[in-house]
């Protein structure tokens, strides 16, 4: 198998989500003996593939990425995809010094190298950076990074797609308690939230809209459609599954909101999603001690 035989196999088991697959291939290829530069792209779609997995492999594919990175440091272009996947590691496992330090490495690099190729990547890292102030509780943090991300794929949207980073701002708008701002960012990214997968995201948003400004009915069948859309990836249904149980709450039907909430954090579990983890945990918790459910 060649080196560009093996990167067209995995480009096409990364659009497909197969990281089974993908896995497979990888330890295919190494057990080939590869070298150099073949190892390094190797290790660093092994990591993808880890965190794609999503059981708990973050800690080894940081190792992986650590060794593609030395084998890149003579390639700043192959530099710019481990690091802005390093970011997500670390961030993974609760390592934001290290999710940050990556990040800023990234931005180095960017102002060392002019290469284009390098400047794909800025809205991936931002977007990614963004994930790991969320995890670690910045939220607000987290919103500029969004943000930025938003503007930067507007621009260059190659490497991230503006309605995902569209989404997880609104969504960090309303956990700020910033409705208004939710609803603007709501309206001006339209577009790109109907396109693809990202549609069952905008439903969602939707609903938490819906939810905050105290619109329940419409809210519930915002739900429905984001569950019914025909891509809607497992992290976006534990969200919407999420916030039916709140919908659930708020009409005092409790029998359906503890089941909601329960299948709701099946799905988490399996999922490298920190922040809903730890908030459907708060609400189970909650829901188990009869106290008032939180709002965010």
């Amino acid at each position: 198998m060649t080196l560009q035989e093996f990167l067209a196999r995995c480009s096409e088991f990364e659009e497909s989500r197969d990281p089974a697959s993908g896995l497979l291939l990888c330890e295919e290829f190494l057990a080939t003996g590869v070298r150099g530069r073949s190892l390094a792209f190797c290790l660093r779609y092994k990591a993808v593939f880890l965190l794609r997995a999503n059981l708990g492999w973050a800690t080894e594919a940081t190792v992986h990425l650590r060794q593609a990175l030395e084998l890149f440091k003579n390639d700043p272009v192959d530099q710019a995809p481990v690091l802005s996947t390093m970011i997500t590691a670390y961030a993974m496992f609760g390592r934001f010094d290290m999710a940050y330090q990556y990040a800023g490495q990234f931005f180095e690099l960017v102002e060392q190298n002019p290469d284009p190729e390098i400047r794909l990547y800025i809205p991936r890292v931002w977007f990614n950076l963004a994930y790991a102030y969320d995890a670690a509780g910045q939220y607000e943090r987290a919103a500029e990074a969004y943000s930025q991300a938003y503007d930067e794929a507007l621009i260059a949207p190659d490497k991230l797609n503006p309605g995902l980073a569209a989404h997880n701002l609104v969504q960090m708008l309303l956990e700020l308690g910033r409705v208004d701002d939710a609803l603007k960012m709501l309206q001006a990214s339209k577009a790109h939230l109907e396109e693809g997968e990202v549609g069952s995201f905008m439903k969602n948003q939707e609903a938490l809209y819906l939810l905050a400004t105290g619109q329940i009915d419409d809210a519930g069948a915002a739900c429905r459609d984001a569950l019914a859309h025909p891509s809607c990836p497992e992290r976006v249904r534990a969200e919407v599954l999420f916030t039916q149980a709140r919908l659930a709450h708020a009409l005092d039907a409790h029998q359906d909101r503890d089941r909601i909430a329960n299948e709701a954090l099946d799905i988490v579990i399996r999922l490298p999603h920190p922040r809903l983890s730890r908030k459907i945990n708060m609400f189970a918790v909650a829901v188990r001690n009869r106290e008032e459910v939180p709002e965010s």
